[in-house]
């Protein structure tokens, strides 16, 4: 099986064109693309015609694409509370794995949800993190009490991320259009789901198709702030990946290029196997063209791409 390396469209915005912005993929070597949160339906109605003469090719989506002018204004969650919020979050993602199939993507990766009471906890955390603080009393105060909190407010938020990957899922098969969903990790510990979560649904969505999308900056953040275990996350749940999310990080900094952070690529090698997605994920900052491709490099001689 062919090995499929991508490239997130970290630079959309930059462009007014799609010729202008395929230039700068041309210009890096990569003809497959993620599409992402940010690309909205008069795009991916420019790229069609690139698609089908193959000069490229998507080898995902991101969930919500095409975007929806409603995320403008509403907070969009699989998660939510709100009923007629997580209904709507659905029929989006089903739009979206629609879109997917159409557009011959394998993938779309979704970000379950999150807790959103806890963010003020998990931003107070990184901030003795950053001071250099990790090793001090308020640190631990604060990282107790976002573990603690996190368990007393999961159940409800978990559940209606539960309804909503089941619903998805039953979507996919039911309308036979062969994507499968990609559950990414996340970056704070608020959100959803952590390894607790992934180790309940994937008992649970056993046969349906459902997979882990690891994301390795997320990971590395997760694990800097004591909160993460890709370790356990793999033993356990390393033949379900489906893509990764590659790029680098330095403490809680990451979506920089490989190569120029402190991430171990070498763990994950024994887990990417030619099946297993490779999407390249920059900042939108990141340029020009010629960092880009020194971290494709690094990859390639690490072996990771």
């Amino acid at each position: 099986m062919e090995v499929i390396v991508a490239i997130t469209a970290f630079n959309i915005d930059r462009y007014t064109t799609v010729e202008r912005f395929l230039d700068e993929y041309r210009m890096i070597g990569l003809n497959t693309i993620e599409l992402n949160g940010r690309v909205r339906q008069h795009v991916i109605d420019a790229l069609t015609p690139f698609i089908e003469r193959e000069e490229i090719a998507i080898s995902s989506l991101h969930n919500f694409c095409p975007r929806p002018e409603i995320v403008d204004r509403v907070n969009l969650r699989l998660s939510s509370l709100d009923e007629q919020i997580r209904r709507l979050a659905v029929q989006h993602t089903q739009h979206t794995i629609a879109t997917a199939h159409r557009l011959g993507a394998r993938a779309v990766v979704l970000h379950a949800g999150e807790i959103q009471a806890l963010r003020p906890l998990a931003k107070t955390l990184k901030e003795p993190y950053q001071a250099g603080e990790k090793d001090s009393t308020r640190f631990a105060q604060v990282q107790e009490a976002l573990l603690v909190r996190r368990k007393q407010l999961r159940k409800t938020h978990v559940s209606a991320a539960e309804r909503s990957i089941v619903e998805l899922a039953e979507f996919v098969t039911r309308k036979n259009l062969g994507v499968k969903l990609g559950l990414e990790n996340r970056d704070y510990y608020g959100q959803i789901p952590q390894v607790e979560e992934y180790d309940a649904w994937f008992e649970r969505y056993d046969g349906m198709p459902v997979y882990l999308w690891y994301d390795l900056g997320h990971g590395e953040i997760l694990e800097n702030l004591g909160l993460g275990d890709k370790g356990a996350l793999f033993d356990s749940h390393g033949h379900r990946l489906l893509g990764v999310h590659l790029h680098d990080c330095s403490g809680i900094k990451d979506h920089i290029v490989p190569g120029t952070g402190d991430i171990d690529f070498e763990f994950y090698k024994p887990y990417l196997c030619p099946k297993v997605l490779r999407v390249l994920e920059y900042g939108r900052r990141v340029r020009p063209v010629a960092r880009i491709a020194e971290g494709i490099q690094y990859l390639r001689e690490k072996g990771i791409i």
